[in-house]
């Protein structure tokens, strides 16, 4: 819901409130990590969930988990009992609580960030999201259109992608299993339904109302399960032939259209050229 509420300088804006989207998730989870933590264990001793909390964290582990420098802003989600992993020195080489190891795959990792972040910039130059919803775009052939939409929609990942790899340099001793699944705490408690399906589509329905009320994260999740669901049960089987063919399709048209110049005409009759 916080994405309503933000400050829009013409074609970019700043979405002050997402931080406290990002928290909302993280703080759910601490939660139900705790509520796990206070069941009974099972056999072997060992909570029912390898998130879970036996504990109760400290005011101090709570700030620390809650504003870590990377994911305050726009994520990954990761659990209270990873972080404290992490900053315990867990996930360091076993001979060395040094940091000198993580130095080279940081700066790596920073790299990769930049690059992201640039093509998502010099893409969004060429392809702006006003002229997505412009006439100039309803003009368009159907087969363009198609095209295009399909490099905007993944030039919007970029931007993630980028700022995760900025925030999350991963190393020896850096949280390098920390977990960016947003749904796994809604989706594993609707067990009790009998129906994957039905669980799937309640986790997704969560999660585009948790983003806000714009149709298109219900149009987006929607058709996120539906290909879920149809990858698992069909395209699997016959190797994803209908994909290869949908591409291959595209790319003849757009060959056959480059090659296939219409001959000069005056008035609508064909004119033949003049030799000298």
């Amino acid at each position: 819901m916080g994405y309503y509420m933000q400050i829009a300088f013409q074609e970019f804006g700043i979405s002050w409130t997402m931080p406290l989207c990002v928290l909302t998730l993280r703080l759910t989870g601490v939660a139900f990590d705790y509520y796990d933590g206070q069941k009974k264990p099972r056999e072997d001793g060992k909570p029912e969930s390898d998130s879970a909390l036996v504990r109760r964290p400290t005011y101090l582990e709570m700030l620390g988990h809650t504003f870590f420098f990377g994911g305050i802003l726009v994520g990954p989600q990761f659990s209270m009992k990873r972080y404290l992993a992490f900053v315990n020195g867990e996930y360091a080489g076993e001979n060395s609580l040094a940091p000198k190891d993580s130095i080279a795959p940081g700066f790596r990792r920073m790299l990769m960030g930049i690059i992201y972040i640039a093509i998502f910039q010099l893409c969004a130059l060429v392809l702006p999201n006003s002229y997505m919803v412009s006439q100039s775009f309803r003009d368009l052939g159907l087969l363009t259109k198609c095209v295009l939409i399909l490099i905007w929609g993944k030039n919007a990942l970029h931007k993630y992608c980028g700022i995760w790899l900025l925030q999350m340099k991963r190393a020896s001793n850096s949280p390098s299993t920390l977990s960016s699944k947003r749904t796994r705490y809604v989706h594993r408690r609707l067990r009790f339904l009998g129906s994957k399906m039905l669980s799937q589509a309640i986790t997704l329905f969560y999660l585009a109302l948790w983003h806000g009320l714009q149709s298109g994260y219900y149009m987006c999740f929607f058709l996120e399960l539906m290909e879920t669901k149809a990858e698992a049960e069909i395209y699997s089987s016959v190797y994803f032939i209908g994909h290869i063919a949908c591409v291959g399709a595209i790319a003849a048209a757009v060959s056959f259209r480059a090659i296939s110049r219409p001959s000069p005409k005056a008035n609508g009759v064909h004119m033949e050229k003049k030799t000298e």
